[in-house]
């Protein structure tokens, strides 16, 4: 066989290789969303009355290491509280059960360049339980730093510290965003970042969930028989709906399948036509 044709047919196998995988995690995650929008989201005491469900429990796996546990993914809604929550960083009298600080360096030509925030610390307690609005039963979340927090943090405080500047630091700032604008005009990252002017100070911003407010979480949550309790020991969502956790853009997947799917259609004619061809052409010397 032709080094050609061997490489087409090469190229043929695993562009349909890569076609099955991209079917494979298209469906799944086209599955996965359709599970997610039909799922229901639970009250703490709703939660309960469904794990103490003996027809349900006999489906739910259960824990190798504590047969008196049973566990499944749920949407949980309630009202945060908690017996040691942190208190802002910023302004010292929230009580928080997730804290995210971010800060940005102002500079004297900041209105043109603009300046990117940054994260400067995150933080939670251990724990903090989700209340049922009507009843005194809860869930128990442990804390999990790397928990997806979509649209439910909320600003907390803002500080702002500038520096006083003495006159010749005024004159530098005047002179400064005559740069600025150059900087600006060119376009140039480096002319830009060169130019942003001299550091007046620095700005802070503390967003988090705050104790009383209502909150959802995602994850799977543990039922223990004999203690009564629930407990969600790895949260992976935090939101306010449940759709806000549904991410239904395929582009990706239809793009990559349409790539796929042209080297594999391209590779196997080629090898195909010029198979045949070659076959055509030692019959014909026959």
């Amino acid at each position: 066989m032709e080094f050609d044709i061997a490489i087409a047919g090469v190229l043929s196998f695993l562009s349909a290789q890569g076609l099955f995988a991209i079917t494979s995690a298209y469906n799944k995650q086209k599955n996965k969303i359709e599970e997610l929008k039909s799922a229901k989201v639970y009250y703490p005491s709703s939660l309960m009355k469904k794990f103490k469900d003996q027809e349900l429990s006999n489906k739910l796996s259960q824990n190798p290491v504590n047969p008196k546990e049973y566990k499944m993914n749920a949407f949980v809604e309630g009202i945060v509280t908690c017996k040691n929550p942190l208190k802002s960083k910023l302004n010292k009298k929230d009580d928080l059960v997730y804290s995210h600080v971010k800060e940005r360096t102002i500079r004297s030509n900041d209105f043109l360049m603009g300046s990117k925030y940054k994260t400067v610390s995150k933080n939670a307690p251990l724990d903090f339980n989700l209340k049922d609005p009507d009843t005194s039963q809860t869930v128990r979340v442990h804390r999990n730093m790397n928990v997806k927090t979509h649209d439910v943090l909320e600003k907390v405080a803002e500080n702002s510290t500038m520096k006083k500047l003495n006159p010749v630091e005024d004159l530098l700032v005047q002179i400064g965003q005559i740069f600025g604008f150059i900087g600006f005009f060119l376009k140039d990252v480096l002319v830009s970042d060169l130019f942003r002017g001299i550091h007046l100070g620095y700005n802070e911003v503390e967003n988090g969930i705050t104790v009383g407010s209502p909150l959802m979480a995602y994850g799977e949550v543990v039922y223990n028989v004999t203690e009564g309790t629930l407990r969600m020991e790895t949260p992976l969502d935090f939101l306010k709906d449940k759709l806000s956790i549904i991410d239904e853009d395929y582009f990706g997947y239809y793009f990559g399948g349409f790539l796929v799917g042209a080297v594999f259609c391209a590779s196997t004619f080629y090898a195909i036509y010029h198979y045949l061809k070659k076959r055509k052409n030692q019959k014909e010397l026959k």
